[in-house]
C-alpha cells in the first residue's frame, strides 16, 4: 500500500503507528503494519510488538503498528494480515520491479477521498481527462476502458469485493422466499387466533358484562399476540446467531476462504423486532377485533350470530386462499431453482473435471530459481505420474474456477488487439490432465523451454476476437509484460470457463510454464486419476 493508505482511509492503528509517506520512499527502512489476527496468533499478543522484526520472503521488516480487530483490509470477505509500503514490492514479489514502472502492470487499485463539495460526477470527469492523457502517452488510445468513480462504502466495486456481484441477487431472492414463508406462517397463526378468539366468546361476554370496554379486550389480545410474535422473533434471532457461522462456511472453499462477521447485531435486532410488531398489527389486530364482537346474551346461551359466523367463514376462506397462492409461488420457484441447478450441471465447462484433484504447492521458501526450480518441478511431475492410478499430472499458475487471475494487453499486426485476455502458464501435461483436445496445431512439449522460441496456445474466443477471418496458426503476437518478444501461436483449444459456469468463455492464452521468467510462489498441481 502507499504511504498515505491509512491517512486516506481515516483508520488508526490499535498499537503503534500506521505507515507514512516517509516509509514509502526509496531506501527507507522496511516497515510493516500487521492485522490483529496475525498479532494474536503469530506474535503472541506481545505488547512490545512495535520494533520487532518479521521476515517476508527472507526480507527483514520492522513492525510499526497493529490494526484494530475490526479492520481486515479493503477486500470485503478477505483478510489482509500484513501491509507494507509499495517500495518493497520488488524485494518480496516476483517481477515486482515491473509493478511501479510498467504501464501494462494492472495490479494497483486506486482510491481517494473526495474533497468537501466535490460530486462523484465531477471527479469522474476530471479523472477521465487525466486517463485519456495517460493512454495517449503509452500509445493506448484505442482502449475501450474508462474511469468510473464508485462509493467505497457500498462495497460494490469489484476491485475490492466480488461478493456483492456473486451473491446479491441470490440473497434478494432468498429474502423474498423468507418473506413468503413468513406470510404463510402468519396466515396460519391468524387462522388459529381467529378460532381461539371465537372459542373465548363466553369469557369476553362476561368481561363486557362486568364493565370491560371493547378496547381493553382488544389491547389484551394484542399483548398476547405480541408476546407470541416476540417469542418467535427471539427464537429466530438465536437460530440466526447459530446459523450465521455455517452460512459463511458455505461460502468458503479451501482455495478461497471468506472472512465475514454476519452475526446479528443491534440493527438486525431492531429489524427483527420491527417485523415482529408489524406481524402483530397486520395479523393479530383482525382476530382481536373479531373476538371482541360478542354480546352477553349470545355468550351465555352459547349462540353465535349468523352474520358473525358468515364473517368468520369469509375471512377464514380468504386467509386459506392466500396461503395456497403463496405456497404455489414457492413451489413454482423451487421448481425453477431445481431446473437451474440441473441446467448448470449440464453446462460444458470446456474441460473434463471428473477424477481431477487439485493441490497447491508452495516453493517460495526453497530459494530455488531458474533451471534448478524447473528441474525440481519436472522431477515432482515424473514421480507423481509414476504413482499407481495416476493418468496425467501437470502444473499451472491457476486452476479453473480458482480464486486467481492474470491478464494483460495483446498486440497483433501492429495494433492493440485485446486489452485484458486471461493468461495461464502451464506444463505440457495440462491439457491431457483436463481432457482438453486440440482443434488445430500442437500441444506444448519438453522442448518449449527458456532456450526455445516463444510459443502460445489460444482458445477459440481469442481467435474470434483477434483473427476472425485469418488462419491463426503461425501468427505472432506481442504480450504486455514481455516487451517486444513475439510469441507464435502453435495451437487452438476449445473455449473453457474461467471463473464461473454462468459466464461466457473469455479469450484465453496459455504459455509454456518452463518459458516463464518468474513463476508465482504457489503453483497448482493437477492430477487425473484412473476410473478404477
Amino acid at each position: 500500500v502507499s504511504g498515505n493508505y491509512f491517512q486516506v482511509l481515516g483508520v488508526h492503528p490499535w498499537i503503534g503507528r500506521g505507515l507514512t509517506p516517509g516509509d514509502d520512499r526509496p531506501g527507507a527502512t522496511p516497515t510493516a503494519v500487521v492485522s490483529y489476527v496475525l498479532w494474536s496468533d503469530l506474535l503472541s499478543k506481545g505488547t512490545d510488538v512495535v520494533g520487532k522484526t518479521i521476515f517476508i520472503q527472507n526480507l527483514p521488516v520492522a513492525v510499526v503498528g497493529v490494526m484494530p480487530r475490526e479492520f481486515t483490509g479493503l477486500d470485503v470477505g478477505k483478510r489482509t494480515d500484513v501491509m507494507v509500503p509499495t517500495n518493497l514490492i520488488s524485494q518480496i514479489m516476483p517481477e515486482g520491479d515491473h509493478a511501479l514502472t510498467d504501464h501494462a502492470w494492472n495490479m494497483w487499485h486506486l482510491m481517494g477521498r473526495l474533497r468537501p463539495g466535490v460530486a462523484p460526477t465531477q471527479a469522474t470527469a476530471s479523472l477521465s481527462v487525466l486517463y485519456t492523457q495517460l493512454l495517449a502517452e503509452i500509445g493506448g488510445t484505442g482502449s475501450k476502458e474508462r474511469i468510473d468513480v464508485e462509493a467505497g462504502a457500498t462495497g460494490s466495486s469489484p476491485y475490492y469485493s466480488d461478493l456483492r456481484g456473486q451473491y446479491s441477487r441470490s440473497l434478494w431472492v432468498l429474502m423474498v422466499v423468507v418473506g413468503l414463508v413468513l406470510l404463510i406462517a402468519c396466515a396460519n397463526v391468524a387462522n388459529l387466533l381467529l378460532a381461539r378468539a371465537n372459542s373465548r366468546g363466553r369469557e369476553f361476554g362476561i368481561r363486557l358484562a362486568l364493565g370491560a370496554a371493547r378496547g381493553q379486550l382488544i389491547r389484551q389480545l394484542l399483548v398476547e399476540n405480541a408476546l407470541l410474535a416476540l417469542a418467535g422473533g427471539a427464537l429466530g434471532m438465536w437460530l440466526a446467531y447459530l446459523g450465521s457461522y455455517g452460512l459463511v462456511r458455505l461460502l468458503s472453499t479451501t482455495q478461497n476462504q471468506v472472512f465475514l462477521d454476519i452475526h446479528p447485531d443491534a440493527r438486525v435486532l431492531a429489524f427483527t423486532a420491527a417485523v415482529a410488531l408489524l406481524t402483530v398489527l397486520f395479523f393479530g389486530l383482525v382476530p382481536a377485533v373479531r373476538g371482541s364482537r360478542v354480546t352477553l346474551n349470545e355468550s351465555l346461551q352459547g349462540a353465535v350470530r349468523t352474520t358473525s359466523n358468515q364473517g368468520h367463514a369469509s375471512l377464514n376462506r380468504l386467509i386459506v386462499v392466500g396461503q395456497v397462492a403463496m405456497s404455489l409461488v414457492l413451489l413454482v420457484g423451487a421448481g425453477l431453482f431445481v431446473r437451474t441447478l440441473y441446467n448448470l450441471h449440464k453446462v460444458d465447462p470446456g474441460f473434463d473435471p471428473q477424477r481431477v484433484m487439485v493441490f497447491h504447492v508452495s516453493w517460495g521458501r526453497t530459494r530455488l530459481e531458474g533451471p534448478q526450480l524447473n528441474n525440481a518441478l519436472r522431477e515432482i511431475l515424473d514421480r507423481v505420474s509414476a504413482l499407481p492410478g495416476i493418468r496425467a499430472a501437470s502444473f499451472s499458475n491457476f486452476a479453473p474456477f480458482g480464486s486467481g487471475g492474470w491478464n494483460m494487453w495483446v498486440k497483433a499486426d501492429g495494433r492493440q488487439a485485446l486489452q485484458n485476455p486471461y493468461f495461464n502458464a502451464v506444463t505440457p501435461g495440462y491439457f491431457t490432465t483436463f481432457g482438453t483436445s486440440f482443434l488445430l496445431g500442437r500441444n506444448f512439449d519438453t522442448q518449449d523451454d527458456a532456450t526455445a522460441a516463444r510459443v502460445i496456445v489460444v482458445n477459440k474466443a481469442f481467435v474470434r476476437e483477434v483473427f476472425p477471418s485469418a488462419d491463426p496458426l503461425g501468427k505472432q503476437v506481442l504480450l504486455g509484460l514481455q516487451g517486444d518478444i513475439p510469441f507464435e501461436i502453435i495451437g487452438i483449444v476449445p473455449d473453457a470457463k474461467y471463473y464461473s459456469l454462468r459466464e461466457e468463455a473469455p479469450p484465453q492464452i496459455y504459455l509454456p510454464y518452463f518459458q516463464s521468467r518468474n513463476p508465482p510462489e504457489v503453483l497448482v498441481l493437477e492430477v487425473r486419476v484412473s476410473s478404477a
